[in-house]
């Protein structure tokens, strides 16, 4: 099983994933919540 932590604040989210055993299959990672980075991810 995997499981994603997902992290949600004013200015940016912070997810990582772990897979059973907590072994990390992704490091966490900051997506910015600024209006033109947010464009690029929608995008």
């Amino acid at each position: 099983m995997i499981s994603v932590g997902i992290d949600i604040s004013k200015d940016k989210i912070t997810v990582c994933a772990l897979e059973q055993g907590s072994k990390i299959i992704w490091k966490p990672f900051d997506v910015s919540l600024k209006k033109n980075r947010s464009r690029k991810i929608i995008e």
